[in-house]
């Protein structure tokens, strides 16, 4: 990846997770992921075994009917 530089600043990261319907355009509100993530990638990683996860527990038609899948993102911490 050309123009990525390494920070020296070390930077941690926190996790939300919401479950939102395609068909309503609307999110449910987000929780907070437990765990602050030292870095970005573990924080995806992480998303993306905890949107499996929710996905797993759902009710697949009412998956279906309302197009439900959750969005994530993984922000910085201004302040540790």
């Amino acid at each position: 990846m050309g123009g990525v530089r390494k920070s020296s600043k070390i930077m941690k990261f926190i996790l939300t997770i919401s479950v939102c319907s395609v068909i309503f355009q609307d999110c449910m509100t987000p929780a907070q992921h437990p765990i602050i993530f030292n870095n970005f990638q573990d924080c995806v990683k992480t998303a993306l075994i905890e949107m499996t996860n929710i996905m797993d527990v759902l009710d697949t038609d009412m998956v279906n009917k309302n197009q439900l899948g959750p969005q994530f993102k993984c922000m910085p911490l201004n302040k540790i």
